[in-house]
């Protein structure tokens, strides 16, 4: 490849050249196998936008069409047994009052305002100092696994003494084999906490999912109650129609559930993808990416969510069928069942974490579903041990993070409740404060939920974009470039160790040359800049 021939190919993406999500880009992988036709390198291509998967969105709103009718023309009246009061542990009616309703009611409040709070010094946190939320998380993952130990130890019992034992054993060795991979899992997430708080209306979509996913479950619960109250009348007559109605809408609530989850990811991963590719280093305004990324999420590509949504509901309805199994009187139907449901547990969690990915794909390049997966295992084929321990460092900062929320938030809903009603320690712990407390937790968990699930989606989808065509973001944002070389350089024992150098020396001779004839030391850093 000729000098001036690379310089004019690799100029950094453009608006005009990456323009509203309707690119299809075709970048050889650098971490995946040689064989897999990505195109060339760093070349993008403008194509015409069309509907992927099309089948399977018509599929799902005729699912959503099958719940309307059926909760219309089932509709009926519901016997309700009413009862003038809700009994205590001691037959006594609670002592429930309009102004312990309006105590809990402040103390959701007060977990709002808190939840909110810490999810903006968590997103700070996540920039300022992520290194140091990893290794905490790994010291507290050690801790509970030293609890377990010592809980076991105490109690005299044996086996819980060798696993724990083993957990700590394994929690260790697994911080010494991962400290060198510390720094690229810090890099990632610094760059998608940024992403995220610049893209905050990834985090409105996120929100409004919420709604939207209640008002289409409040359907679904609906026309369940409708149609199962009168299949569970003839269940004597007709078990097998009351066995798959209950299945039926079992499957239908997982497809939704996981319909909002994927719509949300893609719409995080989009504004990824435009950071990406739009943006250039030191740039003072963001090109519009959230509303976009929605609106390609529930159009275009709304068949793709559908389609890898389905695969996890099906499993997930599957997995429920065979739980059902093992509270049969038989024994060697309760072993099978186990064994089915284990293998179905582990084939979800195999096919939801290759969608984490795939949906990076369709988000960003508008890929199909199927060319997603495919271009995912492409990429997972030459990284995917470096996706995994990535992954799994991120998602433990992240799940540490949601119980800390939850807890906090928890604290001072029954704070709240506390204060409000002047407790005494004589007083003791009242319903009030319980319900304070779950609440809370739930509401704390909830919104930091929403936070790191932004988050998460933009570490998976900067990791897809950096594994396919690094090229983009050294021509947009070589500072950033450098830092995530620096950091990857640690698992590599060196620069020119990464693969990604080979890659760039071949797509960018000239600008590569510059940078050997500076690098007298193969360790030493690459085109410094005023970041370091």
């Amino acid at each position: 490849m000729e000098t001036d021939t690379a310089a004019r190919k690799h100029q950094p993406a453009t608006q005009e050249s990456v323009t509203e999500g309707k690119l299809k880009r075709r970048a050889r992988s650098i971490l995946g196998p040689d064989d897999k036709d990505f195109g060339e390198p760093g070349q993008i291509t403008v194509v015409d936008s069309y509907w992927r998967d099309l089948p399977f969105m018509v599929l799902f709103y005729v699912m959503l069409g099958v719940l309307a009718i059926s909760a219309l023309a089932f509709q009926h009246n519901i016997p309700v047994q009413s009862s003038s009061s809700v009994p205590s542990h001691h037959g006594q009616p609670a002592p429930w009052t309009a102004a312990d309703t309006s105590l809990v009611w402040e103390g959701c409040g007060v977990a709002t305002m808190t939840g909110l709070g810490f999810a903006v010094v968590w997103l700070a946190l996540v920039r300022c100092c992520p290194t140091g939320l990893i290794w905490l998380s790994l010291g507290l993952t050690l801790v509970l696994d030293i609890f377990i130990f010592a809980a076991a130890f105490q109690s005299g019992d044996s086996s819980g003494q060798f696993f724990g034992g083993l957990l700590v054993v394994l929690q260790v060795c697994w911080m010494w084999c991962a400290r060198s991979r510390i720094a690229f899992a810090a890099v990632m997430m610094d760059l998608a906490s940024t992403v995220t708080s610049a893209y905050w209306g990834a985090l409105v979509v996120a929100l409004g999912g919420i709604g939207v996913l209640t008002g289409v479950l409040t359907l679904w619960g609906y026309s369940a109650l409708m149609v199962l109250s009168i299949t569970a009348d003839d269940a004597d007559a007709h078990p097998a129609a009351n066995t798959m109605a209950y299945v039926f809408y079992a499957f239908c609530m997982f497809w939704i559930v996981f319909v909002k989850r994927y719509v949300v990811h893609c719409t995080s991963a989009g504004c990824m993808g435009t950071w990406y590719f739009q943006v250039s280093e030191g740039a003072t305004s963001l090109p519009a990416a959230a509303w976009g990324s929605l609106k390609r999420a529930c159009t275009t590509s709304f068949g793709s969510v559908c389609y890898g949504a389905l695969i996890i509901a099906v499993i997930e309805t599957l997995e429920m069928v065979m739980r059902q199994g093992q509270s049969s009187k038989n024994d060697a139907a309760r072993f099978m069942s186990c064994c089915i449901t284990c293998l179905l547990g582990c084939i979800k969690d195999i096919v939801e974490y290759l969608n984490s990915y795939a949906f990076a794909f369709v988000a960003v390049y508008g890929d199909s579903y199927c060319d997603a997966v495919s271009k995912t295992m492409a990429v997972f084929y030459g990284a995917g041990f470096t996706m995994i321990i990535n992954d799994n460092l991120v998602d433990t900062v992240l799940g540490f993070g949601n119980l800390g929320c939850a807890v906090l938030c928890g604290s001072f809903a029954v704070g709240s409740v506390a204060a409000s009603q002047g407790n005494t320690d004589s007083q003791g712990w009242t319903p009030p404060m319980t319900l304070a407390a779950g609440l809370g937790a739930v509401i704390g968990f909830a919104i930091l939920a929403i936070v790191n699930t932004a988050i998460s989606a933009s570490v998976r989808t900067f990791f897809v974009l950096f594994a396919v065509d690094p090229l983009v973001l050294y021509n947009t944002k070589p500072c950033t470039f450098n830092r995530v070389m620096d950091a990857f350089s640690e698992r590599w024992g060196g620069q020119r160790n990464v693969p990604c150098y080979a890659f760039l020396q071949d797509a960018m001779p000239r600008q590569m040359a510059t940078y050997q004839s500076s690098c007298d030391d193969p360790e030493a850093q690459p085109i410094t800049s005023n970041m370091y």
